[in-house]
């Protein structure tokens, strides 16, 4: 039975992006009351590719980047994981990339070092979501 203090309700919502597309949403059912906050999240892609572990990773190595971790500190995939949260807290997700550019604007060489390191990082799989 419907709540009656839902402010918005949705009855069998069903999404298609495409008229012969697999539904994006099928069937949802939701009510939403006055001061509740609802997200709906899913994969995204473009030209039917995934690119939501993509956009993830580049995300992570941004907010690495642009954290307080220094390679010399020989970091677990814990602290690593833990320095990509501060950051992303810190300076937002578009942040990250305002933080890289004021810090390593003048000095491309160290910038360079970094992202290297960075990069290797993500390789190995130390990374959230790695393989490690």
């Amino acid at each position: 039975m419907p709540s009656m203090d839902a402010l918005i309700r949705l009855e069998e919502l069903t999404k298609r992006h495409d008229s012969d597309a697999a539904p994006a949403v099928d069937g949802v059912s939701l009510q939403i009351a006055s001061g509740e906050s609802v997200a709906v999240m899913g994969q995204s892609g473009v030209a039917g590719q995934r690119t939501d572990w993509r956009d993830a990773s580049e995300t992570w190595c941004e907010a690495l980047f642009a954290s307080w971790l220094q390679p010399s500190d020989t970091p677990t995939a814990e602290k690593v994981a833990e320095a990509i949260t501060i950051a992303m807290r810190h300076f937002g997700v578009r942040g990250c990339v305002g933080r890289m550019v004021q810090e390593f604007g003048d000095h491309p060489e160290a910038a360079a070092e970094r992202m290297r390191w960075v990069r290797r990082l993500a390789a190995e799989g130390t990374l959230p979501g790695g393989r490690k």
